[in-house]
């Protein structure tokens, strides 16, 4: 460029900031003629309603909220604008999907972003790349269909503070430099991707494809339902604490083979369903099942008959299980409907609230309940076929409560009233075990 044209350039662009000016109240976009009445305004004060396409090169800041709803074709470009004072809503159809905001960095309460229609999308192009701050809620939804193939993805590299995302039906979702965010719900997306995430409240997936989360320590709440894809391994590579009164993790659905936490040390509960290709566990780290974290001495209100458990349900295929640190259950051990033969993946659990232990097709005998000496309720064994050995306890075992038997056929009666013993209560039994031995 000549020296004439870059002089030109500086005078074009000085000249277009002089004639900027300040736009009060609300600016709505509803023709030709609004739009070029808007087009030097540097900030709008009130509400900005795109409802045309639209340039706005000089407009920097909107005081209240930003809406493109277009009722027809076009496109919305705001190259300038930096910051919306309150919500932002964009609303895309497949004759209006370009929305260019590469200089927004904060909106200060919510950010909407709403794909209603698949059909004719696959070209949609939105740039908020540079956004940094919502001050609430980060939302991204398409109305219609359910494919998780949907080619839209979602790449925000900037984004760092945000109070919570939800995102629904879309593809690919990356968030590479947000380090902590108070919720995060993805359902019906593909990939997603949080390299830098340490801290999360909330983290609900449902319906995704591959997580991938390999900072992740620490969570209050983590529920994984159903992957859209077949993983062999899903792992939190760094997760520690899922531990306080109203923590969970709760993983159910299928396609993962493998779901490995191999640092996690304490979960307020954990609950693993529904996993009916899952053939391994792995938590060699954990040490408790808890309502607080070790050491702690707050109180909740929460019962463990609510909270605390370790229950394994309905995982027809998981044969292997890695619990070599458990050490206690405050609240229910629950095993119910797996592959497991013996229960060698608890042989360092010595306290647990309760046990269930029922419709488990292989279990042979209670090897590796070696070091359980308190129970501080009841003791359920239910409909398991082929279990035949309870002998194999520690003989300080106490049982606070009751024990039951119901439907063990290859269960000796007389080892049933052997396990007397160890309870203070009552022993109930249907009567349906071996009484031949």
């Amino acid at each position: 460029m000549s020296r004439a044209a870059v002089v030109l350039a500086v005078l074009t662009a000085v000249a277009a900031l002089a004639a900027a000016r300040d736009c009060a109240g609300d600016v709505l976009l509803y023709s030709d003629a609004d739009v070029a009445n808007a087009a030097d305004c540097e900030t709008v004060e009130g509400t900005l309603d795109i409802n045309i396409g639209a340039t706005l090169p000089l407009l920097r800041s909107v005081g209240k909220d930003l809406t493109v709803a277009p009722c027809g074709a076009g496109q919305a470009d705001l190259p300038a604008l930096t910051t919306v004072g309150r919500n932002v809503y964009l609303n895309l159809s497949p004759i209006f999907k370009v929305v260019l905001l590469p200089a927004l960095r904060s909106v200060k309460r919510n950010f909407k972003l709403e794909l209603g229609n698949v059909r004719g999308m696959d070209d949609v192009t939105v740039d908020i790349g540079a956004l940094q701050f919502v001050g609430k809620q980060l939302e991204v939804i398409c109305s219609l269909g359910a494919k998780t193939s949907w080619p839209f993805p979602l790449f925000l590299g900037s984004l760092s503070s945000v109070s919570q995302i939800l995102l629904q039906k879309i593809g690919d979702v990356s968030f590479p430099v947000l380090t902590s965010v108070p919720s995060l719900e993805a359902s019906y997306c593909g990939d997603i991707t949080c390299n830098s995430l340490t801290t999360v409240g909330q983290l609900s997936l449902s319906s995704t494809g591959n997580l991938r989360f390999p900072l992740l320590e620490s969570a209050e709440q983590i529920w994984v339902l159903y992957s859209a894809v077949v993983m062999h391994t899903l792992e939190f590579p760094s997760l520690v604490d899922v531990c306080c009164s109203t923590c969970y993790f709760q993983f159910r659905g299928s396609n993962v083979t493998s779901l490995s936490v191999p640092k996690l040390q304490c979960v307020g509960s954990l609950i693993i369903s529904e996993a009916d290709a899952l053939r391994s566990f792995y938590a060699p780290a954990l040490e408790v099942v808890s309502l607080q974290n070790p050491g702690s001495s707050s109180e909740s209100n929460a019962g463990p008959e609510d909270w605390a458990n370790l229950e394994i349900l309905d995982c027809m295929e998981l044969s292997s299980v890695n619990l070599n640190s458990l050490q206690s259950v405050d609240g229910t051990l629950s095993l119910v409907n797996t592959s497991m033969v013996n229960l060698a993946s608890f042989n360092s659990v010595t306290h647990v609230w309760g046990i269930r232990i029922q419709l488990n097709s292989l279990l042979k005998s209670f090897a590796g309940l070696d070091s359980l000496v308190n129970v501080e309720v009841n003791f359920h064994v239910f409909e398991n076929p082929v279990l035949s050995d309870i002998s194999l306890l520690n003989q300080q075992l106490r049982v606070g409560g009751n024990a039951t038997f119901d439907d063990d056929p290859a269960l000796c009666c007389s080892a049933i009233a052997k396990f007397a013993y160890h309870v203070q209560g009552t022993i109930f039994t249907d009567g349906t075990c071996d009484s031949s031995c």
